[in-house]
């Protein structure tokens, strides 16, 4: 999420392990632009900066889910393996509510939304040079994996990408030479 968010929210700075992430958050999605498997972690532990009766009581729910949607397959791999210990560790340090109550739990989910037959209809345009575009086995090989993409699938999805930029490259020049 790297855009904002279209219902308006919130901009903050977070400070998170030493490292300093703008972010814009409501109650229901946030954007920043690095370390986001830190921010899911800050927000599914309710460890907000300066905390509020409203956020303790919201903190104080029992169950959580968290769910993180990402088109870039590393930023989806990283929230998946990197962000539950680090929700682990800080539930470890949170007392329950109230007495005989259980320190609240948290299930994350991390999706990777391709948008393989989006680019290939046209609807969406990644250029296969943008370090963005998520068919790139030497960067996103082992998140991609994680996904059930392999590398013949990764390859073959590359050069189709490839190709059909090339083709709406050619047609682009061919309408501008024709006006």
């Amino acid at each position: 999420l790297d855009k904002a968010v279209s219902a308006p929210g919130k901009e903050e700075e977070l400070k998170l392990d030493g490292i300093t992430v703008q972010c814009t958050r409501n109650r229901r999605a946030f954007a920043c632009g690095f370390h986001k498997h830190l921010v899911v972690a800050h927000l599914a532990t309710g460890a907000l900066l300066q905390p509020s009766s409203s956020a303790k009581q919201e903190h104080a729910k029992a169950f959580r889910k968290v769910f993180f949607f990402d088109d870039n397959p590393n930023n989806a791999y990283e929230v998946a393996v990197l962000s539950p210990a680090i929700i682990a560790d800080a539930l470890k340090k949170v007392q329950p509510s109230e007495p005989n109550s259980e320190v609240p739990k948290v299930r994350l989910h991390s999706y990777w939304c391709s948008s393989f037959l989006e680019e290939l209809e046209g609807l969406v345009a990644v250029c296969p040079n943008d370090p963005d575009h998520p068919y790139q086995p030497d960067l996103y090989l082992a998140a991609l994996q994680a996904f059930g993409i392999d590398l013949k699938t990764c390859e073959m999805r590359d050069q189709a990408l490839k190709e059909k930029f090339k083709a709406v490259i050619a047609t682009r020049r061919r309408e501008r030479l024709e006006k």
